[in-house]
């Protein structure tokens, strides 16, 4: 009675009284859901060599990420450019020569692949072109221009890589001489890197005068590995990819050098 009388004086004079706390309900957990099947994906970087190239950063950087990415299984480059700067262009062959032991890289050559452009293709593991897209110009060119008068002055290793130009400016004869061995070093170089790439004797390319050809031509003389489309050159990506994992893939992603998926094809 005292005890009662005590709580209910406490509680009129407005201090707390500890309760009894309820027991915690238990919270309703679902039963886990089965996780769907993976379906098994072939994943393949993709890059695009669409302009001059002059900054070898400008591709290598993309390049590398794909290159570095453990989800990506094969690369493919997809080439339409007439070439650029043969010292860019060259680093970028000597990465993808290093890069393509660690994973395959496809070469796709849309419309046109020449000089540097080629110079690219050449060191991936695998090329594939239409069969009337333009292939090879392997040699060297250098023009140089005289603002004062608009004349210029071109010095090309090859009949084929600059025909039919008119040399208007007057030079020193041992000036002249010098340029045309500096094209036909820069031609050798170049040559040099296509016979190891694609194992042709270093005189047969040199013996082409830095001619352009067609896919036609340039699949026998060896310049590209088999005519075809892009779905070609995906199918044959499947392929490699499948027989070294000795796995069967139903779904290929493309993604670009920040991962994101550009297309999703079911094979």
């Amino acid at each position: 009675m005292k005890k009662m009388l005590i709580l209910m004086l406490l509680a009129a004079s407005g201090t707390l009284v500890p309760q009894q706390q309820a027991a915690p309900k238990k919270l309703f957990m679902p039963a886990a859901f089965p996780q769907m099947p993976k379906i098994p994906t072939i994943c393949i970087g993709w890059l695009e060599i669409n302009k001059n190239i002059s900054d070898y950063q400008e591709i290598l950087t993309p390049l590398s990420k794909l290159v570095e990415n453990e989800s990506v299984d094969l690369i493919i480059i997809r080439i339409n450019s007439g070439g650029g700067s043969p010292a860019d262009s060259q680093i970028i062959a000597d990465y993808i020569n290093l890069a393509k032991q660690q994973k395959p890289i496809m070469a796709f050559i849309s419309r046109i692949g020449a000089s540097g452009a080629y110079w690219i293709a050449a060191s991936c593991s695998y090329i594939i072109c239409p069969a009337a897209a333009e292939v090879g110009s392997i040699g060297a060119v250098i023009e140089y221009v005289f603002d004062k008068d608009k004349q210029y002055h071109i010095f090309a290793s090859g009949v084929f890589k600059a025909p039919a130009v008119n040399q208007h400016h007057e030079l020193d004869p041992k000036f002249i001489e010098e340029q045309k061995e500096y094209c036909k070093e820069l031609s050798k170089i170049f040559a040099q890197n296509v016979s190891e790439y694609r194992h042709i004797a270093v005189e047969t390319i040199l013996s082409w005068q830095a001619a352009l050809f067609s896919g036609t031509t340039a699949l026998k003389n060896g310049l590209v590995d088999q005519l075809g489309t892009l779905q070609d050159l995906l199918e044959k990506s499947v392929q490699l990819v499948s027989e070294k994992n000795n796995k069967t893939y139903e779904q290929l992603e493309l993604v670009d050098a920040e991962n994101t998926i550009i297309k999703r094809y079911q094979i």
